[in-house]
């Protein structure tokens, strides 16, 4: 299995090889980087962005297209707030909701509020049901999940309106398809752009369970749409027409790099599981991408005011790491830096 060859596709599919400044290219990119979420310890209301991938602000020409309703928001992979494209929602909505399998009387009674009276604020329905916040928050995420409400995002710290998400969107139909095509179509879009990818990558970024991770991929082994290996002792899995390039003896070049990438990124996600297990018991602000693999993280603790990096993490050996010191805190410097930030150490020796 040709490494170089997969890092290079990766981050070519991923967008990172060549940061867009069109539109239209950004536009393919996030549909296929679906759903798409804010950078993670960001304020609320901020539009969704791909960081490192455009050369133009992603932020405010999302905010554009979020005010077009040419993107929408809701919670996919577990519940996690994102969005998608507008004419894809039917089909990520199919894959992620969490339906309700009983409703309680204090719930329906918030729905059939909303559905009488909506659209509504939260201390409006407070004030309609007699209930505290806590308990009507948990009732309205419930809902989200299982696509039954609707909430209209703010560009600023306001409050939330919340809608029946029939009667804010009665185009859509959740049921058009089903849930296991649905599955079945989103992972198949996942392992193509990883290129190749493990069992828990692809339960991490989903967030689905084991046993319906373990049934999407059989099914999609067994109609022949991802090919599995074992290498090494480990199963991994790609597209067939990936496998041209992934044994290619041809080894290229992969470009010198280094990323800072959040833990709302796709990249992240699919390594969310292994990342944790390597850097447990640090206090991880964001992870390094250096040369197209995780191989650093910076360390530190975040506050919603100043904070500093209290050291970079660097998997490198050690000449390489002393070689590419400069770039990596150049880097890094570029999301934190005075007078709000300062690094204070590169692999634990004071800058």
């Amino acid at each position: 299995m040709n490494r170089n060859n997969i890092k290079k596709v990766r981050m070519e599919r991923l967008g990172f090889a060549n940061p867009f400044a069109g539109e239209s290219e950004y536009d393919e990119l996030f549909k296929r980087l679906q759903p798409v979420s804010t950078e993670y310890f960001c304020e609320p209301g901020r539009p969704p962005s791909i960081r490192n991938r455009a050369i133009f602000n992603d932020v405010e020409y999302n905010r554009l297209t979020r005010q077009n309703q040419e993107i929408i928001k809701a919670r996919f992979q577990g519940s996690t707030i994102s969005y998608v494209l507008r004419d894809e929602l039917e089909l990520y909505a199919a894959a992620f909701a969490k339906p309700i399998r009983k409703i309680d009387e204090t719930a329906m009674e918030l729905y059939t509020i909303l559905c009488r009276m909506g659209p509504l604020d939260k201390k409006q329905l407070m004030e309609e049901m007699d209930l505290k916040g806590p308990a009507v928050t948990k009732i309205l995420q419930k809902f989200q999940k299982a696509f039954m409400v609707y909430e209209l995002q703010p560009d600023t710290f306001g409050e939330q309106v919340w809608q029946a998400f029939e009667a804010e969107w009665p185009e859509f139909n959740i049921n058009s398809i089903s849930v296991k095509e649905a599955r079945r179509q989103v992972v198949l879009r996942f392992i193509r752009n990883m290129v190749v990818t493990d069992f828990d990558m692809v339960k991490d970024w989903t967030r689905f369970s084991k046993s319906d991770t373990k049934d999407i991929i059989s099914d999609l082994l067994e109609e022949a749409l991802i090919i599995g290996v074992d290498i090494d002792k480990e199963a991994l899995y790609f597209c067939p027409g990936d496998k041209a390039v992934i044994f290619n003896k041809i080894m290229v070049g992969v470009t010198p790099s280094v990323f800072v990438v959040h833990k709302s990124d796709y990249l992240y996600r699919a390594y969310e599981s292994k990342l944790k297990e390597r850097y447990k018991g640090k206090e991880i602000l964001q992870f390094l991408l250096i040369d197209g693999e995780f191989g650093g993280a910076v360390e530190g603790h975040w506050r919603i005011g100043p904070h500093n990096v209290e050291n970079i993490i660097v998997e490198l050996p050690k000449e390489e790491a002393a070689l590419r010191k400069g770039e990596i805190i150049a880097k890094t410097g570029e999301l934190y830096h005075p007078p709000f930030s300062n690094i204070l150490k590169y692999n634990g020796q004071p800058v």
